[in-house]
């Protein structure tokens, strides 16, 4: 992804949303996998960021 904010953009809207890998794909012009690392790339960095771990909808700690 080109710039910061499309990376920023990328992530809260994963979750937010939880879109499938595929529909992710869609919005963004990348194929399953190449979101797949994206998500393991961008996840860490955000949740270091914010200094709290980032929960998807529907687990519980």
């Amino acid at each position: 992804m080109p710039t910061p904010l499309d990376k920023l953009l990328f992530i809260l809207l994963y979750l937010k949303c939880y879109p499938t890998y595929d529909l992710q794909g869609l919005l963004f012009g990348l194929d399953r996998t190449r979101v797949c690392r994206w998500v393991k790339i961008l996840l860490p960095v955000l949740e270091m960021t914010l200094g709290r771990e980032c929960v998807l909808p529907g687990f519980v700690e």
